[in-house]
């Protein structure tokens, strides 16, 4: 499992509150977790939890 934290103020609500260009580096993590067969789940509050859990 890879899990990465920060404390900042998490992600917008709704996409369509999302600046333009963000959400590239999502798309990234999301495509090489799938080519690994890993499953992505993050978890917005104070800060911004990204969780990638690999099969053994």
């Amino acid at each position: 499992m890879l899990t990465i934290a920060d404390d900042g103020v998490g992600l917008p609500e709704a996409p369509e509150d999302a600046a333009p260009g963000h959400g590239l580096g999502h798309r990234i993590v999301e495509a090489l977790a799938k080519q690994l067969k890993g499953m992505l789940v993050r978890q917005s509050g104070a800060g911004l939890v990204t969780r990638i859990t690999f099969p053994l």
